[in-house]
C-alpha cells in the first residue's frame, strides 16, 4: 500500500511542476521571443528610413560640394577676368 501512495505523491509532484513551473515558463519564453520579434519588426523600417534619411544627406552634402567647387571656380575665372580688365582700363 505504502509503495502506491510514493507513486501517485510521485507522479503528482511531475505533474504539478509541469503545469504550475514548466508550462508557465514555457509561455512566457514564447511571449518574451514574440515581444523580442515584434520589436524587430517596428524597427527595421524606422531603421531603414533613418538609413536612407542619412545617404541622402550625403548625397545632397556631396551635390552641394560640388555646386560650391564649381562656384569658387567662377568666382575665380570673373576675378581674373575682371583684373584682365582694370589692367586695360589703365
Amino acid at each position: 500500500m505504502r509503495g502506491e501512495e510514493d507513486e501517485v505523491d510521485e507522479d503528482y509532484i511531475f505533474k504539478f511542476m509541469d503545469n504550475f513551473i514548466c508550462k508557465p515558463l514555457e509561455n512566457e519564453i514564447e511571449d518574451i521571443i514574440q515581444f523580442q520579434s515584434n520589436l524587430q519588426e517596428i524597427h527595421l523600417p524606422s531603421q531603414r528610413k533613418l538609413s536612407d534619411l542619412k545617404l541622402k544627406m550625403d548625397n545632397a552634402n556631396v551635390n552641394n560640394e560640388a555646386q560650391l567647387h564649381q562656384l569658387k571656380g567662377e568666382i575665380m575665372e570673373l576675378k581674373t577676368h575682371n583684373q584682365e580688365f582694370q589692367k586695360q582700363l589703365f
